[in-house]
């Protein structure tokens, strides 16, 4: 995958965390921040930060950045707007980070939706890779979002699973991903569950 979107249209989900700690694994050279609260630029900017960050004005720039030969994460911001859409349109591969509470559970059967306009937008079958985010320790099942995920035509819910951990916002203060072996390798574990999709999905249209 050379564009990785980490989209949610929805908040407070753990979207700029997420994107931190994908990037020792996605090793972008360059980081498309579309929030306009500046999430990620923000926590990069906490450290020692040496990737290119942009901040695309408009719907036009991120097509033309989308096409340069480049490993690119772009970050979208909790809301919906032409912005956002033309950033997902141009994903290789989209990942939203939820939690199962019931608002997080409506947010998604709305993200769904939207990615049926996008769809159209681009005459492609987009698929979203939901990782379920902040999950404690001691929980291993998890019904009721994922009979909601198998009813919605453009979600998959992954198998990796981001446990709760003071460690992340610890080391996010600082700007840089977790440095901790169970953690580092969750993170590791889901860049290689998304790299084996996009096989797949590259087969499929091949």
């Amino acid at each position: 995958m050379s564009i990785l979107v980490i989209a949610n249209q929805k908040g407070g989900t753990g979207k700029s965390s997420l994107s931190l700690n994908m990037i020792p694994h996605f090793k972008p050279d360059l980081i498309i921040d579309a929030d306009i609260h500046k999430g990620i630029s923000n926590l990069l900017s906490l450290g020692s930060n040496q990737i290119e960050v942009r901040t695309p004005p408009s719907k036009d720039k991120v097509l033309e950045w989308c096409k340069e030969d480049r490993r690119i994460l772009i970050v979208c911001g909790g809301f919906d707007s032409d912005i956002t859409r033309y950033c997902i349109s141009q994903a290789d591969i989209i990942l939203t980070p939820t939690t199962d509470d019931p608002t997080d559970q409506f947010a998604l059967v709305e993200f769904n939706k939207t990615m049926t306009a996008i769809g159209k937008m681009v005459d492609e079958d987009l698929l979203v890779n939901v990782v379920l985010n902040r999950v404690h320790h001691s929980r291993k099942s998890f019904p009721e979002i994922s009979e909601l995920i198998e009813g919605l035509e453009h979600l998959n819910l992954l198998d990796t699973k981001i446990p709760t951990s003071s460690l992340i916002p610890k080391f996010a203060f600082k700007g840089e991903a977790v440095i901790n072996n169970k953690l580092t390798a969750t993170f590791g574990n889901l860049h290689s569950e998304l790299n084996t999709i996009q096989v797949l999905k590259g087969v499929c249209n091949g």
